[in-house]
């Protein structure tokens, strides 16, 4: 794999390699200026239809740091 991130192109001929993983993190952040919940993931729509064999990661509750401040900030390394 020349890159973590690839065209639609090469993952099509590679989707059936055994060493490939495909990860799907969809969702959306609100502003901060807005209410909370300010993080959404899209699980729903991975559900109805996402690529074969590709696994989602709810980046709301596995990747972002609550405790962090900041918005939207991902989680210290520790964490994982």
């Amino acid at each position: 794999m020349p890159e973590a991130l690839v065209s639609t192109a090469w993952l099509a001929e590679h989707l059936s390699d055994a060493d490939l993983r495909v990860v799907d993190i969809r969702g959306h952040v609100l502003p901060a200026t807005e209410p909370p919940p300010h993080y959404f993931n899209h699980y729903e729509d991975y559900l109805i239809s996402h690529i074969p064999k590709a696994a989602f990661i709810d980046w709301v509750h596995e990747i972002t740091d609550p405790a962090d401040p900041r918005h939207a900030r991902i989680a210290p390394p520790e964490r994982f």
